[in-house]
């Protein structure tokens, strides 16, 4: 949805008349979706990884990430409604900028211990010499199906 509402916001930009109106036209609608599945995206990352919030507030020159985000995303709205069509591709390219920023912020900061409990230990696994693992029900890949 974001890359494309990026999309119409060039076209919009790039083009006159009919095509430019249509641009538009899904821009507008585009921009509401985008608003609230980031504002979605955000309660969930910070449902799932609730370290996230320590971190911020250790580091608070960190909030200058998501900022640039929510900077782009505000500038969209105010440059759709002046049918400013450059400055809203602009503000598109600054929202994509924060939005790349932050996700990179949240790997970064990634819990460790959550990460650990949600990998599967392989080795502990003993196979017997039907390719089952043992104590497991199933189908060997050298079984007949």
């Amino acid at each position: 949805m974001v890359l494309a509402l990026h999309g119409v916001l060039q076209v919009a930009d790039a083009r006159e008349g009919a095509a430019e109106v249509r641009a538009r036209g899904i821009a507008d609608r585009l921009y509401w979706l985008v608003c609230g599945l980031m504002l979605a995206l955000g309660a969930a990352i910070l449902g799932l990884q609730p370290g996230l919030a320590e971190s911020f507030s250790r580091r608070p020159d960190l909030w200058i990430v998501p900022t640039i985000g929510a900077s782009g995303l505000l500038g969209m709205h105010f440059c759709l409604g002046a049918r400013w069509n450059r400055g809203s591709f602009l503000c598109s390219l600054v929202f994509l900028g924060g939005l790349v920023g932050s996700a990179a912020f949240v790997y970064r900061h990634f819990d460790g211990a959550a990460q650990a409990k949600m990998t599967i230990d392989t080795n502990a696994k003993t196979y017997s010499g039907s390719g089952r693992s043992a104590g497991s029900p199933g189908v060997a890949a050298n079984d007949p199906v």
